[in-house]
């Protein structure tokens, strides 16, 4: 398994496989040895990529999936982003396009890009893809990147001009040949306005390639930036082609990243087109990110920016959310953060708090979305670990097997983290008190970044202050709740005709305490 802080991006092209579960099957020999990317490209006569790639995305959980060649005179720039945001929906934001460099490739970015863009109800374009008033989306997970797939000039310049990453397209050819053309991609960059980093550069190549070919591609990363290399493999390819690769080629393409990244010309997460740069908040260190939260942050200009700078009652215009996947991440957020104390921070579990506090103008968000766990630690006990940002509707199914239940609230909406540190008033509350009664333990993360557990037994003064104003001591990574049996439960509407609406308040306020 390669580490999380490997620099240089790895992709396996299974396009040219005839057997689909042996190509399934690689592609998650490449998740596990801690590939990037898997592409596949339609072949005539040959395996369908959307259908390869369907299956790979049930197959596997992190892998990037590379819908590749794709030709946009043989499928229309609106329905192949319909697809693309579809499958990256279901893979949970890991589709990447590429696209063959036909004449009018840069205009079909511009029509992908708007298709997705759902802030708009209706997309109108003129041109060789025209759209009278179509409907946008789906919104896809993540911001897609379009790759231009190809080695002429054309390719180049479109690339240069639109996309997000070129690959070149004829795996072992000649070095010199490859460094010629990458000359001509820096050139057309520059002519564009554009920084090189913004472009993913991608390189295939053959299965032979070993630790005799290091030293020449790992000039290609110093000298020419290359970002990412792709092994084209098939059923005839050595058993052991990925996981030599990885084991023998990766570790010194990694090192050469480091020295590229050094003299400014490697990045190690891709970095944002200028027009979404332009948009970024004065006083932030956006290129001070650390690497493993940049990966999923958002700002403004980001196609996922519109879902994520509001709150469920609140507008909000933040200059970056952050989007933690660890608890690692998290204890990096608080440290970023630190040094931002010049701007407003919000926390976020759900986004339903009233006040709004989980978002703001032109500040930090830490949105706890992903560190969304619900796990069973004593089934005897009844005692459950929920992460903060579950949704109760998740805690309520999650439980509902075992015949239990917690009281949370009334929407299943509504995340765990801002409830469970703040009381939580439900449907139970009467019988089985408020959701705060039933925690146990926290782990949190503080304000100077250290990491504590917090009980009855452990830091017992943090323990009393976070049931109930838990958001003003530290951020909450994990519950653990003591959960009750609860039977099925009846619901129902129950409406009152009061022609007397001021008797009839003061009388139900006086009957409630004696209700069931």
């Amino acid at each position: 398994m390669r580490p999380r802080t490997a620099l240089i991006r790895l992709g396996v092209d299974i396009g040219e496989f005839t057997d689909p579960a042996g190509a399934v099957e690689r592609a998650g020999e490449a998740e596990r040895l801690g590939y990037d990317y898997v592409l596949a490209a339609s072949t005539e006569g040959g395996l369908d990529a959307w259908a390869l790639l369907s299956w790979t995305t049930a197959r596997t959980e992190r892998i990037g999936l590379v819908a590749a060649g794709l030709d946009v005179a043989e499928i229309r720039p609106a329905v192949l982003a319909r697809a693309a945001g579809s499958l990256d929906v279901l893979g949970k934001g890991r589709v990447t396009l590429e696209l063959r460099p036909g004449p009018a490739a840069a205009e079909a970015v511009t029509v992908l890009r708007r298709m997705w863009d759902t802030s708009q109800r209706r997309v109108h374009h003129d041109g060789a893809f025209r759209l009278a008033g179509a409907e946008p989306g789906p919104l896809p997970a993540h911001d897609v990147r379009i790759w231009i797939g190809g080695d002429d000039p054309n390719a180049v310049k479109v690339a240069a001009d639109a996309a997000d990453g070129w690959r070149a397209g004829v795996p072992g050819q000649d070095s010199r040949q490859l460094a010629r053309t990458m000359q001509l991609l820096a050139k057309a960059l520059a002519e564009a306005g554009r920084d090189e980093r913004e472009l993913d550069r991608v390189v295939t190549l053959p299965d032979t390639v070993g630790a005799q070919d290091v030293e020449t591609l790992a000039s290609l990363v110093t000298e020419h930036g290359v970002t990412t290399f792709v092994l084209r493999i098939d059923e005839r390819s050595p058993a052991d082609a990925l996981e030599r690769f990885a084991r023998e080629v990766a570790p010194r393409l990694n090192e050469a990243a480091q020295h590229a990244m050094t003299e400014g010309r490697f990045s190690p997460v891709p970095m944002r087109r200028a027009e979404v740069r332009a948009q970024r908040v004065p006083g932030i260190d956006y290129d001070g990110l650390p690497a493993n939260l940049a990966a999923t942050a958002v700002e403004p200009g980001d196609l996922l920016y519109p879902t994520t700078r509001s709150t469920y009652l609140r507008g909000g215009a933040p200059g970056l959310v952050l989007r933690p996947q660890t608890v690692d991440d998290v204890v990096d957020a608080v440290a970023f953060a630190h040094r931002h104390r010049h701007v407003p921070l919000g926390i976020r579990s759900g986004g339903h708090g009233i006040s709004g506090r989980s978002t703001n103008d032109g500040g930090l968000v830490i949105d706890l979305g992903a560190l969304n766990a619900i796990e069973v630690l004593d089934e005897d006990r009844r005692l459950v670990r929920i992460g903060p940002g579950a949704r109760w509707r998740d805690v309520a199914r999650a439980l509902q097997p075992y015949g239990w239940a917690l009281g949370s609230g009334d929407y299943g909406g509504v995340g765990v983290g801002g409830l469970a540190t703040s009381g939580g008033i439900g449907y139970l509350s009467r019988k089985h008190g408020l959701t705060i009664d039933h925690l146990q333990a926290v782990d949190m993360v503080l304000a100077d970044g250290s990491t504590v557990r917090a009980s009855h037994a452990e830091n017992p003064e943090l323990f009393w202050a976070v049931r109930g104003a838990g958001a003003g001591f530290g951020i909450v990574t994990g519950f653990e709740f003591t959960v009750d049996e609860v039977s099925d439960v009846g619901w129902a509407n129950r409406g009152f005709w009061g022609a007397d609406p001021a008797d009839f308040l003061l009388k139900l306020g006086q009957g409630a305490p004696r209700g069931p």
